[in-house]
């Protein structure tokens, strides 16, 4: 990967929750991810001090359950290793376990939200990785060395707390820090594909034997649109009731981007609600403009 400053065309506003217990996961949200919180009325949003990343709707009755369509993590992208550091230990200081993976294009730690709903932190790498070669049973990237990598590595957890620019682990998130990436499960993964290219993102891998694709928005970074048939083929959304994912918002930079994407989509306009589309899953999202 070359050129590191190619502008990309879509980015993200918040992810809007359904929540079951609106003092727990602010708990959750400030002291164990780190953010802070904006405004809290019947709606809670957190985020940086100058971003909104996260809004909480605490009406859901039961956690999230599986086997249904909708939200499989959504990802904070933080701005560089010595906030990623920050994100670990204080992970280790609240004893709260999160899966330490190294996709070599990103370093990432996963874990849940308190109702069950996924959560990556991920540090965005892609000058580690020159290309990426599809194969019959997945994927594997060539880095920046040229050596063979798999997809999915243990993270060196002891490198990545030695970035550590300071003993403040209670930071709250840096400015800087956003909503980097949306993965989804949905039914059939040509047919989600095919919505997110109308949507205007870049089709980036397709892996059906893995259950997985992705898709980008024309930066070096190609990860943006996460979809995969792991809860299974052709299922129907979370019920209403349980924890899930309500929306997110796309945000468009490019003049007039908006506006073709919501005449690509019209057939999946929801109806009462301005600009927003939901993917022939039910995964919903409203469309803003930025420039």
């Amino acid at each position: 990967m070359t050129d590191q400053k190619r502008t990309e065309h879509l980015s993200f506003g918040p992810v809007e929750l359904e929540i079951t217990d609106a003092d727990r996961s602010v708990a959750f949200w400030r002291d164990v991810i780190g953010m802070r919180v904006r405004s809290s009325a019947e709606s809670i949003a957190l985020g940086t001090e100058t971003e909104t990343l996260v809004i909480l709707h605490p009406v859901a009755t039961s956690p999230a359950v599986k086997g249904h369509a909708g939200l499989y993590h959504l990802a904070i992208h933080v701005p560089d290793e010595g906030e990623f550091a920050r994100v670990l230990a204080r992970f280790n200081e609240k004893r709260h376990y999160a899966s330490a993976i190294d996709h070599i294009m990103s370093k990432a730690l996963y874990l849940s939200d308190p109702d069950g709903l996924g959560i990556e932190i991920t540090l965005e790498m892609p000058e580690r990785v020159r290309e990426f070669r599809t194969y019959r049973g997945g994927v594997e990237l060539i880095d920046a060395e040229g050596r063979t990598r798999q997809f999915s590595e243990t993270l060196d957890v002891g490198a990545v707390l030695a970035a550590l620019p300071d003993d403040d682990i209670s930071r709250p998130l840096a400015s800087g820090t956003r909503i980097g990436h949306v993965h989804m499960h949905v039914g059939n993964l040509e047919a989600a594909s095919a919505y997110y290219a109308k949507i205007g993102f870049i089709p980036h891998l397709s892996l059906p034997s893995f259950g997985f694709a992705d898709l980008g928005a024309g930066g070096d970074y190609p990860h943006r649109i996460g979809l995969n048939i792991w809860q299974g083929l052709y299922v129907e959304p979370a019920p209403a009731g349980t924890a899930r994912m309500r929306r997110f918002e796309i945000r468009f930079s490019e003049p007039n981007g908006m506006a073709k994407s919501l005449e690509k989509t019209s057939a999946y306009a929801i109806e009462g609600m301005e600009n927003a589309r939901q993917d022939p899953f039910g995964n919903q999202m409203v469309l803003t403009a930025t420039g």
